[in-house]
């Protein structure tokens, strides 16, 4: 529904500075050439207390290669001209979770990341959040990356290193999380996809366990 020249968004259960649109707005006007621009967040917790976050890649321009190896964005932390999300193919609706991630990669392809290097905004931190940690969540954030690698164009932007290094980790990372929740099926799967990215003593383990817990 939005019709201007710039986007900003912001998640229902997540609050702006007031001073958020200002500094998006002054940062526009004094780079001209920037065409997305992120600060970061602060978090706020349950009890109403506040973590603050120094926020990463304050400091220089970035593109897919930071952002491959990290999401670093956060979405309530963005501005961005409107044109690029509609060339990248805007949000993938089908994602349950972090679509933001599968599109900031997808327009890593057209643009870099300019830093406001000022927090815009607290992200809430609650028991519902639908981005918590679980494996089915990490495998979806596998699948992104994978995506971008084979599917838009990221082989072209990527080392290799970086992406065999990066999706080992996610795919062991959401092993470890469907141990603990005691699906061994599926942490099975999930290390056998990190060991074919790279093989590492830590999976090998974590595999042995599993198929023994299985």
């Amino acid at each position: 529904a939005c019709r201007a020249g710039w986007l900003a968004f912001l998640d229902s259960d997540d609050l702006w500075y007031p001073q958020a649109l200002q500094h998006f707005r002054d940062y526009i006007a004094a780079h001209p050439e920037a065409t997305f621009i992120h600060g970061y967040r602060h978090r706020l917790n349950d009890d109403g207390s506040i973590t603050e976050s120094p926020g990463e890649f304050q400091d220089r321009v970035t593109g897919a290669v930071e952002l491959f190896g990290r999401m670093f964005l956060s979405c309530l932390c963005v501005c961005c001209r409107r044109e690029l999300v509609e060339k990248a193919g805007g949000y993938d609706t089908t994602l349950t979770i972090s679509p933001d991630y599968d599109l900031y990669l997808r327009m890593s392809r057209y643009t870099k990341f300019w830093p406001l290097n000022k927090p815009t905004g607290l992200r809430r931190r609650h028991k519902t959040n639908i981005s918590r940690a679980s494996g089915r969540n990490r495998m979806t954030h596998a699948q992104i990356l994978e995506r971008f690698v084979n599917d838009a164009g990221g082989r072209d932007l990527l080392p290799p290193d970086l992406v065999a290094e990066r999706l080992s980790r996610v795919y062991l990372t959401a092993a470890r999380e469907f141990i603990r929740e005691k699906n061994y099926a599926d942490a099975i799967t999930a290390l056998e996809r990190s060991q074919a990215r790279r093989r590492t003593l830590r999976a090998s383990l974590l595999l042995a366990v599993a198929k023994m817990l299985r």
